[in-house]
């Protein structure tokens, strides 16, 4: 595959810059320097119709001719797709929608030709020389032997459907999340509490003579060295389920489950360094935001919590890069600890590591405007703009050229680019001496005061009397937990909350006040959040301030259905200028036959002008979408 005669490296709608920019721990925007002609336009498809992620995209010698071929799939048509070069090759039908794409060199032939692992659902298919050559299967999930016992009573007519609900109902009390329980036996406890009778004997009757037999699904694979990270090596194959489960499999044993290693979440995407045999590890992004790292087959204790959406992820030798949704790449150490992070101009859309001859972890990132960023680290060396957004990248040999960039967008078009070998991926001058200047803030010494005689005097009485300031402290702090239970209760039993709540009903109240002054529209609403509907309920509203008239003080509620939000209307007009205590309204709950409110709710007019009130008769105000943007929410009294 060879480039085009244009030096210049841009297609159409491509700008190909070499702006060098550092946002790192709060850093200032780095100097830009000269242009540098960094890519090769190779080849544009824009009818290509690939839509797939970076991990449904490998870069491998599938013929083992030495020749590297681009391999997609794709999992809206469910078709496997082999370029060489700029031409589509072949293409294959999947089974089913793949969900990831890697190859693995499993065997220590002359011959080396990669497997293709593809997998899809609980299965991964292997591909050799492009034939069909083996599936793997993941084995059954295992469960418990009270739960079978249930099944076996429901079908020997021993258990009625309540007595088995109530037992499987304890069983999944144990596993909060109900991972321990099948998905039968959390549809039957779900039936029990909508469907009819009816419909849960048919359930049954089905499920009769039938085992339980689930499997669960693939969400991610790659590959690691067994032994000597060269490529052509034998690899493992580690595969993330989504039942929380890392499996380790080797391909020369036929595929074999060799370990197994249990994660708090269900994996999303793995990246790994090292070998199998000697040292690895692997770094795990959970779906539930959080890093997990695996160090020669073991769950470390220490886990970072992003706080935020992520994306990709990167491991190197040297750091960990996460991509998240807040436009942010975060670098971590080997350790653990937060050392830079970069901000980005858009979202990001996808993030992949390259090396080359002269350098080493390089990061490529996508971005949802059609930019494709390169950084050393974490320096910025080149910007690729495209038209459209990036939705998978992949850096690697292809054909003939070892430096090859694939880009696919979000239309499905196809471009490939060669990074040019006189290329120099390196900062500017003026952005290595800014870096150099830049003090790290943990080298910072700190300005620690000089020791004075009252801070000395204080060390000796805490020395000497520590134990009675201990039991002092205690004895104050539970003042404090009495103090706020009793204001709790109280809040309770007057109805001083928002929020009320019994054996029949729970009712939440939320009000607003609307307008600019001195005319407003008060706004309460009423939501009942239980099994029951609530009837004969009156809603008052009480002020302490001369100055304000309202339009309607009390509302007569006859029903509160269950899960529908009732909204109340009224207008009100402050007349005179009111104190801070009198700025507010409170909106009571009763019932009809008790003058005991059981909830309330307070809110705090504006601050309103002497020059905007008149003394005009009070007239129903116009309160148009204008008013709608100095609009004052309720300050709820919210208990505990």
């Amino acid at each position: 595959m060879a480039a085009e005669a244009s030096t210049s490296g841009q297609g159409p709608g491509e700008m190909n810059t070499g702006t060098t920019e550092r946002r790192a721990s709060g850093g200032s925007d780095a100097a830009k320097f000269n242009e540098q002609k960094f890519w090769l336009n190779a080849f544009t498809d824009r009818v290509a119709n690939i839509y797939a992620r970076s991990d449904c995209i490998c870069l491998c010698d599938v013929f083992g001719d030495h020749d590297k071929r681009l391999v997609v799939v794709d999992a809206s048509q469910k078709k496997l797709k082999l370029w060489k070069g700029t031409t589509l090759e072949a293409e294959l039908k999947l089974v089913d929608n793949p969900v990831a794409l890697c190859s693995v060199y499993g065997d220590n032939s002359k011959k080396r030709i990669p497997a293709l692992c593809v997998a899809a659902g609980p299965h991964i298919y292997i591909y050799r020389n492009l034939r069909a050559y083996y599936k793997f299967t993941l084995p059954d999930l295992a469960f418990s032997d009270k739960e079978k016992q249930v099944w076996e009573g429901l079908a020997e007519a021993k258990l009625s459907i309540e007595q088995a609900c109530d037992q499987l109902v304890v069983l999944r009390e144990e596993d909060p999340q109900g991972g321990n329980l099948s998905q039968r036996s959390n549809q039957l406890i779900a039936m029990s509490l909508s469907a009819g009778r009816d419909d849960m004997q048919s359930f049954v009757a089905k499920a009769k003579g039938v085992g339980i037999h689930e499997q669960t699904a693939i969400t991610c694979i790659c590959s690691i060295p067994k032994s000597v990270e060269d490529e052509g090596s034998q690899e493992s194959l580690l595969v993330g389920t989504e039942n929380g489960k890392l499996h380790v499999i080797d391909p020369v044993k036929n595929f074999e489950i060799v370990h197994t290693i249990d994660l708090p979440s269900a994996p999303v995407q793995l990246a790994a360094t090292g070998a199998i045999n000697v040292e690895y590890k692997v770094v795990v992004l959970g779906r539930d935001a959080k890093v997990y790292n695996v160090v020669d087959g073991q769950l470390t204790s220490h886990v970072l919590d992003l706080h935020t959406s992520p994306i990709a992820i990167i491991c190197s030798s040297k750091f960990m890069a996460v991509g998240c949704m807040n436009k942010t790449i975060y670098f971590y150490n080997l350790a653990g600890g937060l050392v830079h992070n970069i901000y980005l101009p858009d979202h990001l859309t996808c993030m992949e590591s390259f090396s080359t001859e002269h350098y080493s972890n390089m990061i490529t990132v996508g971005l949802k405007n059609g930019e494709i960023r390169m950084y050393n680290e974490i320096l910025l060396c080149s910007v690729i703009k495209l038209k459209e957004p990036i939705r998978a990248l992949k850096f690697g040999r292809f054909g003939r050229e070892d430096n090859t960039l694939v880009v696919t967008t979000s239309s499905g078009s196809l471009d490939i680019k060669i990074l040019a070998r006189a290329a120099k991926l390196k900062p500017s001058a003026a952005t290595s001496k800014l870096l150099q200047e830049q003090v790290p803030e943990q080298d910072v010494p700190l300005n620690i005061p000089k020791k004075t005689r009252v801070y000395v005097e204080q060390t000796k009485r805490e020395r000497e009397k520590a134990s009675e300031m201990h039991k002092g402290f205690q004895r104050d702090l539970c003042k404090l937990r009495l103090s706020t239970a009793r204001a709790y209760v109280k809040s309770i039993t007057s109805g001083q909350g928002p929020i009320w709540s019994s054996s029949e009903a729970s009712i939440i109240t939320n009000a607003s006040i609307f307008g600019l002054g001195p005319d407003f529209k008060l706004e309460f609403t009423l939501e009942n959040n239980g099994m029951k509907a609530l009837h004969d309920l009156r809603a008052t509203i009480t002020f302490k301030s001369k100055g304000i008239k309202l339009e309607r003080s009390q509302f007569n509620i006859s029903t509160l259905l269950p899960s529908v939000q009732y909204s109340f209307l009224t207008n009100l007009r402050c007349t005179s200028s009111v104190g801070t205590e009198e700025q507010q309204l409170k909106v009571l709950i009763s019932r009809q036959e008790s003058c005991v409110p059981i909830l309330s709710a307070i809110v705090k007019l504006p601050v309103v002008d002497q020059e905007e009130q008149d003394q005009e008769p009070f007239q129903q105000a116009d309160f148009g979408a204008s008013h709608h943007g100095m609009d004052s929410k309720a300050d709820m009294l919210v208990m505990g």
